[in-house]
């Protein structure tokens, strides 16, 4: 054997002495394959020292490896089911001699072509030694830095210099993924790098021969290309950044079924919520992105897998404070799909809304952190962190709007859509890939809560802008809907033509709503499909069931309509259109004679939401008049009905239809019956005579009785329970009463010249601007400003007084501009104000804050009444400028810098 005469041997150990004998064996099998070097051969060989290797002494095996390791080696050119081969030879081989430095090699190069990077760069690091005729050692390790996505790992390994010219190819690819790493973690363009030329060269041999790395390197060609990519996830198995680039490029290239279909599943049938948690996270807010479309099974499982993330990825990877947080706004959002506010079982961390004394789920923060920290579901230093980090602000701004406009607060949510946006401004490697989500997310949500604000132009414009893509569907069903509002039924059926299946929730709501109106009886079962979709449908269910309602009110079958009202109050309680026909077909019922219990849904839990007086929400005023005349609502005043909440709604009814002073009669006399009236009744007789007193008291010019009488049921009024209706009364008697004290008091009209003059149309918006109802507050607020602009229209001489009703309307509008302006000429009088002191101050300071305008927000007037700073409201915001002014100052005055932090410390209590 060692003088090179294998064929010698096999005479030498052919006699019958030899058998038997496990070193006789092991050298006829090494014989076999120094003679005939055949893969037959070799395997053999490996089967006999794994039976008899126990047995043999060192110098057999070293005799026989040494032998092996020639035929046992992979290099450039060898296909990938002869490095599977070899790689099992090996591994059964080193069961026997230990471990290998070349079988190492054997064992990575194996590893790196089946998807697994952890495990061939485990083998690289364990002193791997490739042939001479191999892969370099260095070149291995840089495509396993490549594949698991380690940007710290690969300077290293490219500081190799490269012999082989064939690998240079290789080497300018793993070199570009660096400088792409660098560029996401900078949120710098890839365009100055000359990227695209980079991964569109030549492919050089191992990249051609590890199928991820081939994958790799076409998906970022389409990336930086900004085309479609080519490939899937499917392709990339080992690659879980670039698995999770590759769901986001095909997100934001193809249109919804497309998304979900590829993300219904990891790609080996692994389920959504399965797998590595970044992609895992990923694939699940695509779904949920897209779950109006998802059939009612679907939908279902949705819920149960976010709340299965938050469980074992929450618990088990303890994220921090902010990534624990994304997830619980998503399994909020992915909760009931009604306003969140009216949850009959409040969600983990639920506030009470003080306006309203109610749950109303998460209550986002006032402003995100400025740094969410690392997140737990990426390494610490991986390629996608930098990405991850910025898309959890975005994400987190997002998800708050959502869950504000659910709780109806779309001036809230366009907010937070704003801060998300500013999130996004740039065109650095990073942002481009937040934005390819969430710039569709955004621009269909944003115009639906300015089609909410009464904005159509602008939800129109925004929701045109994504007819195509991902939420095309959606956007179409929502400018039918708006077509709908503003009478273009011929628009609306074309847009809904143009949905293909599966619909969303909202289309099949649109679907109902034209057949409704067009008589056509496919209505029902239209309404019934939409009711079957209850974990997509959304805000839809409980809308389509009020539709239901109103077709059956319509046909006059009282009693489904009554239950259909109820089933969309169940559903949406805070819905005041629902409690307004459900109200109205209770009138209705009870003055046509019919036996009706008292109305639950409308005594108790929805009467504490809409408020008590007939100040109540314009929807119900409107709906109780529709199908009751007055007439038949006077009656009910002069029966004098027992039960308190139908002598409610008739006075409401009476008052809208203009006759306040009737009610006013019924409801002091039935003030006066018995020991213990009905507190509701009370409360409405006090507020009904402050409206009629304030209307006599501006025709009177401010002279005569009422000004006694008033200021008396204003003292009374303030004495009384508190309530927005109660409130906002008061405070307009206060308002007439001391005219001089109160910049916002526009002058009284000079003789008594009816409910004509720009002054008293002035006045009844400003009594508007203070309404609890969001569109009653626009409404006013504009009437405000229709009156100070209209040409010849002086009521109000004085520029102060003028600045303080235009720094009304501007906020009730949400015009923060305006706001500061108004703001800013009546600053020295704020208090004067009829708003709460601390409330006004913090507004402005608030939009100052965000305007970045620190130094008028620090050393600008204070109200003396907060001047001592014990308002918490008031310190905070105080504390936050002197905070970012230290920031802004830093380098150019440290000592400054310095010196604002210590009086933000001191402000925020000593947190840094």
């Amino acid at each position: 054997m060692r003088a090179g005469r294998p064929d010698d041997v096999f005479p030498g150990l052919a006699h019958p002495g030899a058998v038997g004998d496990e070193h006789a064996e092991a050298l006829l099998a090494v014989a076999a394959v120094t003679a005939r070097p055949s893969w037959d051969n070799v395997a053999g060989c490996v089967a006999v020292l794994e039976r008899v290797g126990r047995a043999l002494d060192p110098r057999t095996i070293e005799a026989a490896t040494a032998v092996l390791e020639l035929l046992l080696w992979q290099g450039p050119g060898t296909g990938p089911e002869r490095v599977a081969d070899v790689a099992r030879l090996t591994a059964r081989l080193a069961r026997v001699t230990g471990p290998l430095p070349w079988g190492r090699y054997n064992l990575a190069v194996h590893a790196l072509q089946a998807g697994d990077p952890v495990a061939a760069a485990g083998h690289l690091a364990s002193g791997a030694v490739a042939p001479a005729s191999g892969w370099p050692i260095p070149v291995l390790a840089a495509a396993c830095a490549v594949i698991r996505g380690e940007p710290a790992a690969l300077p290293p390994r490219l500081a190799e210099p490269v012999t082989d010219p064939d690998l240079v190819h290789d080497h300018r690819f793993f070199a570009g993924v660096h400088a792409l790493f660098e560029c996401l973690r900078e949120d710098r363009p890839t365009g100055p790098a000359r990227l695209d030329e980079v991964f569109d060269g030549p492919s050089g041999p191992l990249t051609r021969t590890v199928p991820q790395l081939s994958a790799l390197k076409a998906l970022l060609t389409d990336a930086v290309r900004d085309v479609p990519p080519r490939v899937g996830r499917a392709d990339l198995r080992g690659c879980e950044w670039g698995r999770w680039l590759a769901d986001r490029l095909h997100y934001a290239g193809h249109e919804a079924t497309r998304v979900l279909s590829a993300c219904a599943t990891a790609g080996e049938g692994e389920p959504v919520g399965g797998g590595e948690p970044a992609s895992a996270w990923q694939r699940l807010g695509s779904r949920q992105d897209l779950l109006p479309l998802l059939p009612e099974e679907d939908a279902r499982a949705l819920r149960r897998q976010v709340v299965g993330f938050r469980e074992h990825r929450g618990g088990h990877d303890a994220p921090g404070a902010v990534w624990a947080r994304l997830v619980d706004l998503r399994v909020a959002l992915g909760g009931e799909p009604t306003t969140a506010e009216a949850a009959p079982h409040p969600e983990p961390g639920a506030k009470p809304d003080p306006k309203t004394n109610r749950e109303s789920g998460p209550e986002p923060d006032p402003e995100p952190s400025p740094d969410s920290g690392p997140c737990p579901w990426w390494p610490a230093d991986g390629a996608l962190q930098a990405v991850a980090r910025q898309e959890a602000e975005v994400e987190r701004c997002y998800l708050e709007g959502r869950l504000l406009l659910r709780r109806g607060s779309p001036a809230g949510a366009v907010r937070r859509f704003a801060r998300a946006r500013g999130r996004l401004a740039g065109d650095g490697a990073a942002t481009r890939l937040v934005l390819l989500r969430f710039g569709a997310l955004l621009d269909y949500w944003e115009g639906v809560a300015l089609a909410h604000l009464g904005r159509h132009e602008e939800a129109a414009d925004l929701l045109r802008a994504r007819v195509d893509g991902v939420k095309a569907r959606e956007a179409r069903a929502q400018l039918g809907l708006l077509a709908v509002a503003v009478g273009d039924l011929a628009g609306a059926v074309d847009l809904l033509a143009s949905i293909p299946a599966p619909r969303p929730a909202a289309a099949d709501y649109l679907a109902a709503v034209l057949a409704v109106r067009e008589g056509d009886a496919a209505a029902t079962g239209l309404l019934e499909r939409l009711d079957a979709r209850e974990s997509a449908a959304g805000v839809y269910l409980a809308a389509g069931r009020r539709l239901r309602g109103r077709a059956h009110e319509a046909a006059g079958e009282l009693a489904e309509a009554t239950r259909q009202y109820r089933r969309a109050l169940t559903r949406a309680p805070g819905d005041p259109v629902a409690a307004a026909r459900l109200a109205r077909v209770w009138l209705r019922q009870r003055h046509e004679g019919v036996e009706v219990d008292a109305e639950p849904l409308l005594d108790g839990r929805w009467s504490a939401l809409t408020g008590v007086g007939w100040a109540a929400p314009l929807p119900l005023v409107r709906d109780c008049l529709d199908g009751v005349d007055p007439s038949s609502a006077r009656e009910l005043l002069d029966r004098v009905p027992a039960d308190p909440g139908l002598r409610l709604l008739a006075v409401r009814s009476v008052v809208a239809a203009g006759g306040a002073e009737a009610a006013e009669r019924a409801l002091r006399a039935w003030v006066g019956e018995g020991p213990d009236p009905d507190p509701r009744l009370v409360t409405t007789a006090r507020v009904a005579r402050a409206a009629a007193l304030v209307r006599d008291f501006c025709r009177a010019g401010g002279r005569g009785p009422a000004r006694f009488e008033l200021a008396g049921l204003e003292r009374e009024l303030r004495s009384g329970p508190v309530d927005p209706v109660t409130r906002f009364w008061a405070e307009a008697a206060r308002l007439v009463l001391h005219p001089g004290s109160l910049a916002a008091a526009p002058p009284l009209p000079a003789s008594d010249d009816g409910d004509r003059s720009a002054a008293t149309r002035l006045f009844a918006g400003l009594m508007s601007v203070f309404s609890d109802d969001p569109e009653q507050r626009r409404a006013g607020a504009r009437a405000c400003r229709a009156v100070l602009g209209a040409e010849g229209a002086e009521p109000v001489a004085d520029d102060g007084v003028r600045a303080a009703v235009r720094c009304l309307a501007a906020a009730a509008l949400d015009d923060e501009q305006e706001f500061l302006r108004a703001y800013g000429e009546v600053e020295a009088g704020a208090t004067a104000l009829p708003c709460d002191p601390a409330a006004v101050y913090l507004a402005a300071t608030e939009a100052r804050l965000r305007a970045g305008d620190l130094d008028r927000v620090i050393d600008g007037f204070i109200p003396e009444s907060l001047a001592d700073l014990a308002d918490p409201g008031v310190r905070r915001a105080m504390g936050v400028a002197y905070a970012r002014r230290s920031v802004r100052t830093a380098e150019r005055d440290p000592r400054a810098a310095l010196r604002d932090l210590d009086q933000a410390r001191e402000l925020l209590g000593g947190t840094p």
